[in-house]
């Protein structure tokens, strides 16, 4: 059997990890890793002999990619992977994505889940043209409850969609993928939209549960969180919910 060859698109703690696993037991399947900048994972790949580079837009991509290999994989890849990329791929690309899909498409979706109160997971998808579309192959559902906020759903997505791939790789691999999911409906978000909606009003009247829904879904250690505005100066607001054990 020939063996695949693959392309790696990889950034993050998840992108790094998982480039790890796969260089552990497929290193001689993968032809190129690809990396938002250069970093620890670049390190990673020229350490271990594999042909590598720092994205530099679209027309870069196509200049410096195969021209053919059998799958592509985005490893947390912060970017939109166009159609001319997607064509190099004899069996397409899939994507790790760190929500429930089709809930959250797009961008923070660990905050639209608690401000919206969405279902929560990690799903992988093909790649179609568009942002978080395409037929979804594995999917893990995320508990959370009130005690959660945006930083540790966060941390949830990333450890779950380590996990998920490394099940689901062999998968896709060997071709034993049986079942897909329609990838429609559901709710998307762009990038500037979760800061267009963290500022507080102080003469807005608020349900509470909107109010704390918002507020810990930006609670979010070392990251900016929900702000006011008060006689021309800027206040910052976190809020830590604890459930009272008996």
């Amino acid at each position: 059997m020939n063996k695949k060859k693959i392309v790696l698109f990889a950034d993050g703690l998840v992108g790094k990890k998982l480039v790890n696993f796969l260089l552990k037991d497929f290193k001689d399947q993968i032809l190129m890793i690809i990396t938002y900048n250069d970093n620890q994972i670049s390190k990673i790949a020229k350490n271990s002999k594999i042909k590598t580079f720092a994205f530099c837009g679209n027309d870069h991509l196509i200049t410096n990619l195969p021209k053919k290999f059998d799958l592509g994989f985005l490893l947390w890849w912060p970017k939109i992977i166009n159609k001319e990329t997607l064509n190099l791929s004899k069996e397409g690309f899939y994507n790790l994505h760190p929500s429930l899909l089709p809930f959250s498409k797009g961008k923070h979706p660990n905050f639209w889940t608690i401000r919206n109160e969405e279902p929560y997971g990690v799903s992988i998808h093909k790649v179609a043209e568009g942002i978080d579309t395409g037929e979804i192959i594995a999917q893990k559902i995320i508990p959370y409850d009130w005690e959660d906020n945006g930083g540790t759903l966060y941390k949830k997505s990333e450890k779950e969609c380590i996990n998920l791939f490394k099940k689901t790789f062999p998968k896709i691999l060997y071709k034993k993928i049986i079942k897909t999911i329609k990838n429609s409906g559901g709710s998307f978000h762009l990038e500037k939209e979760m800061f267009l909606e963290s500022e507080i009003d102080l003469e807005k009247s608020y349900k509470a549960k909107d109010l704390f829904n918002l507020l810990r879904a930006r609670t979010f250690t070392g990251q900016p969180s929900c702000w006011f505005f008060f006689k021309k100066s800027k206040y910052e607001i976190r809020i830590k919910i604890d459930k009272v054990r008996k």
